[in-house]
């Protein structure tokens, strides 16, 4: 059996993922069902086309969402998907204005890892 630290090539290349800790065992399953359970944070990157300062105000202040500005028309949106769906967050940002284009993207395994080492996830526990 393979192994490797580099975790670009555990999701390039792996359907399964044995994560250990101090000689345990405390993780045995799929990438795909530990991505699902434990990603909690996706991130929309929106491209508009004025600014809209009432919603970057909005935004800011909201609890489980993350506001990143690049530029007055392109930010980033993170936010618990436990919370939000990613249908509530571009509907928030479509009523303040046009918007031009958008991306989404899930967490990558490297920060469900990351997550787990900190102390920040029980993968006994569910995702909610």
């Amino acid at each position: 059996m393979p192994t490797t630290h580099d975790l670009g090539d555990i999701e390039d290349l792996c359907k399964r993922l044995i994560i250990i800790d101090h000689g345990s065992i405390i993780y045995d399953g799929s990438l795909s069902e530990v991505k699902s359970r434990f990603a909690k944070s996706r991130v929309i990157f929106f491209q508009v086309g004025s600014p809209m300062p009432e919603l970057y105000e909005q935004l800011a202040q909201t609890d489980g969402i993350k506001l990143e500005l690049q530029n007055e028309q392109e930010f980033s949106v993170s936010f618990d998907r436990y919370e939000y769906t990613a249908s509530d967050v571009v509907s928030r940002v479509m009523r303040h204005g046009e918007v031009i284009d958008f991306r989404m993207e899930d967490a990558n395994i490297e920060q469900v890892i990351k997550a787990v080492y900190d102390g920040n996830l029980d993968l006994n526990q569910s995702g909610k």
